[in-house]
């Protein structure tokens, strides 16, 4: 029996031994069984969504007690303060009632880490960085480590930056965060996105519209120490990109077995994740942040409708994953 029907069997029990039988008491029970049903009721989730605050965390209009909860940022343990307004995270935890949280653990990790190529946020709300194409949206936050910068428009050809947001996977990414790191590159400076490979090659491939080179890279988690065509990879250098756009890779890693997933904990939670819808397959299946979502006949919509979505369209989808796996 959960600790709230103990609770409530104990205060029933509790009344019923007392004989107390006036309407009066009776409805003071009442409001307090309610109120602590109201308190304890709670929702194991696992949440992929962007933190909303400057200090704290709150995610999806639910503010987390993260006091204990274990923070991980690109790898690293971390500190909640690391846990930037406009980060994705993915948090493993409880939601109340309440409209309160409580975070076991906290994940960030960046989409991108590099240069920006291009800029033409004023006419179209977008950048090149690394060959991909980063949206701004109204999600996205700005901040700037070198003066002289105050906002988007301020970036040009040769910042180095790092994006947070949602990806297709494909060489988009609709951006919640951009922070710029520095003026220019400097030697050393480690560089790293995300994507599937395509246009394979015995020397290249493409992330996005960015060519690499991967003839001298470390590969890991890879079958036999082979790439594949169509596989969900990081890739990381310490070089420049090449005066012909091209990215000499150091080490390509195989990222959640080679596939854009849904993050999630167990199959006995509920799942909740914000994004960026990606494609539409018929009236049952779209992709969001690149991760295939499948709908019912009684999935509900709300402040719209499913002939409302569209590639790029922000939302937010709760669920839960299958015997199968699929979401």
């Amino acid at each position: 029996m959960s600790t709230i029907n103990r609770k409530l069997t104990t205060a029933v029990l509790l009344a019923s031994a007392l004989g107390m039988t006036a309407c009066g008491v009776e409805n003071s029970i009442q409001d307090e069984l309610n109120q602590l049903e109201k308190t304890l009721t709670q929702v194991k989730k696992t949440i992929t969504g962007v933190n909303e605050t400057v200090n704290g965390l709150k995610v999806n209009g639910i503010t987390y007690d993260a006091s204990t909860a274990t923070i991980t940022v690109d790898g690293v343990p971390m500190n909640l303060t690391d846990i930037k307004q406009g980060m994705r995270v993915v948090i493993n935890g409880l939601v109340r009632n309440d409209g309160t949280g409580l975070a076991y653990s906290v994940t960030y990790n960046d989409e991108l880490q590099g240069t920006v190529i291009a800029n033409d946020v004023t006419s179209n709300k977008q950048l090149n960085i690394m060959g991909q194409t980063v949206y701004v949206t109204p999600l996205t936050v700005f901040e700037s480590q070198v003066a002289g910068y105050s906002a988007l428009a301020d970036l040009v050809a040769g910042n180095q930056v790092e994006v947070s947001g949602f990806s297709s996977g494909n060489g988009e990414i609709w951006s919640t965060r951009i922070e710029l790191k520095g003026a220019s590159y400097t030697i050393g400076d480690e560089q790293e996105l995300k994507g599937v490979i395509s246009n394979l090659t015995a020397t290249n491939f493409k992330l996005g519209n960015l060519t690499v080179n991967y003839e001298n890279a470390v590969l890991e988690d890879f079958f036999q120490g082979v790439l594949t065509e169509g596989v969900y990879v990081e890739v990381k250098t310490s070089e420049a990109i090449s005066e012909t756009g091209v990215l000499i890779a150091t080490e390509i890693e195989r990222e959640d077995e080679g596939s854009k997933s849904i993050s999630y904990s167990s199959t006995d939670e509920e799942i909740e994740v914000q994004g960026a819808v990606t494609s539409i397959t018929g009236t049952n299946e779209i992709s969001l942040n690149g991760s295939k979502v499948l709908l019912t006949a009684t999935t509900q919509y709300e402040g719209g409708s499913f002939a409302q979505l569209k590639s790029g369209v922000l939302i937010e989808v709760e669920g839960y994953m299958d015997a199968n796996g699929q979401f």
